[in-house]
């Protein structure tokens, strides 16, 4: 597995960036993209724990791997990054637009509890807009606490398809997204 690493000034540019437009958002349009502003405020926390951590030489919050020509973005945030649809297909264009990587590996951590829910739709629909838009997701972590026959039966339907992928380790879930599985 190789990893590519972008230099971190390219991370401080990209969260500037993303800041200025938060504030032209706010000053703009005010109430009506507050969502907007939240998602703009993780992606600048993620770029700049990134930044932070190259310029300390410490393994990044991001990873970027290629495993038989595939790249593969590893996201080890332990903090709440994916709250609703919206921040979920934000996280995977913006890897997609900074790195043009459209598998994304990310831990159970990540994700809103309303997502394990399924009375909640959440999953579906993420797994829907995923599905649209041609990305691949694979959530790593230990999903027996949610004991339901919903859940079970939208894990056994991910797993079997393309989109979304429930794995317990990260090898599992690079090898599904790599192709390998």
């Amino acid at each position: 597995m190789k990893n590519k690493s972008i230099p971190a000034k390219w991370y401080r540019i990209a969260a500037a960036i993303l800041v200025v437009f938060s504030l032209l958002i706010i000053l703009l349009f005010n109430q009506i993209i507050f969502q907007v502003i939240i998602i703009c405020v993780a992606l600048v926390n993620i770029m700049l724990a990134q930044a932070d951590a190259i310029e300390k030489g410490e393994d990044t919050n991001l990873r970027i791997l290629k495993v038989k020509d595939v790249d593969i973005a590893v996201i080890r945030l332990n903090e709440l990054i994916i709250k609703d649809v919206l921040t979920a297909i934000d996280i995977m264009i913006s890897i997609k637009d900074f790195h043009n990587i459209n598998r994304v590996v990310i831990k159970k951590k990540a994700v809103t509890e309303d997502f394990f829910d399924m009375s909640t739709g959440l999953a579906r629909e993420i797994l829907h807009q995923l599905s649209i838009r041609q990305k691949r997701l694979a959530i790593l972590g230990d999903f027996s606490v949610y004991k339901n026959d919903a859940f079970d039966d939208f894990v056994n339907e991910c797993n079997q398809g393309d989109t979304i992928f429930f794995a317990e380790d990260e090898e599992s879930a690079i090898d599904w997204l790599a192709g390998l599985k």
